[in-house]
């Protein structure tokens, strides 16, 4: 492992959905409702128009805005945040990441990413938020995964 690759965590997970690709898709597009399966992460998160948001986090209220960079219905999304600086001028973080969307087995195979992007002394940081991405993404999933077969 490189040093860009230690100061540059990725967090992948994969988990199928028994919906169809679009409605999926339709349900991971619809960004303001993160908040139903990402709470712990964000406080609100609110449409600028377009495909561009504004969010708030729980975790040290921070705010920022992201928007999708590939839309691609029913079979990719990716986005893209804005350097947010929760260290003020210490360090930033810009987040990014990307669902791909598979038809499998009657439903939907699902590949998450998380790949942010780490400034000044928030790479020291990197370690330890990659962390925790990897310990929380995986239940956020599972909250998406059982509204969106609900119908939520």
């Amino acid at each position: 492992m490189n040093d860009k690759e230690a100061q540059m965590p990725r967090v992948e997970h994969e988990l199928t959905v028994a919906k169809p690709p679009q409605t999926v898709f339709d349900y991971l597009a619809a960004a303001d409702r993160l908040t139903e399966w990402m709470g712990d992460e964000f406080e609100r998160v609110t449409s600028e128009g377009g495909r561009r948001f504004r969010y708030t986090t729980k975790r040290g209220s921070v705010e920022g805005t992201f928007e999708w960079t590939e839309f691609e219905p029913p079979r990719r999304l990716a986005w893209r945040g804005e350097r947010v600086s929760p260290l003020g001028p210490l360090g930033a973080v810009q987040p990014s990441g990307e669902y791909t969307l598979t038809p499998a087995d009657g439903g939907t195979r699902v590949r998450a990413v998380q790949a942010p992007e780490f400034g000044g002394a928030m790479k020291l940081l990197a370690p330890i938020i990659g962390a925790s991405i990897k310990k929380s993404w995986p239940a956020q999933l599972e909250r998406m995964k059982r509204n969106v077969e609900s119908g939520g």
